[in-house]
């Protein structure tokens, strides 16, 4: 879902650009929804962001790991274990039915 290039942000998409803006504003041991983040980067709907978070130009940096779906999930998608991971090492974690806590929501 998420490669890794070497694209500038002058070769990025406008959209793209402003995705990574926010994304890189995101602190440790918060979440986003797909949605929030679509609005907030002016994108239009969550699953465009879900699209262009596979698009990010260094995914070693920019937190694509502290977005999830509406209901609160992970969504499925390759790399959902090392999401899980990464957020359980910001002391992020489900409750038993997958869910993160509302208070861990940004901004």
């Amino acid at each position: 879902m998420h490669e890794n290039t070497s694209r500038g942000t002058e070769e990025m998409s406008p959209g793209l650009a402003r995705l990574v803006e926010v994304l890189a504003l995101l602190p440790p041991g918060r979440l986003m929804t797909y949605g929030e983040l679509a609005r907030q980067a002016a994108l239009g709907s969550p699953r465009m962001s879900a699209r262009l978070l596979g698009q990010l130009p260094d995914r070693e940096r920019l937190p694509w790991w502290r977005i999830v779906n509406a209901q609160r999930r992970i969504s499925e998608h390759g790399a959902q274990d090392e999401q899980h991971q990464r957020l359980a090492e910001e002391g992020l974690l489900p409750d038993t039915r997958g869910r993160y806590p509302i208070s861990a929501f940004w901004p």
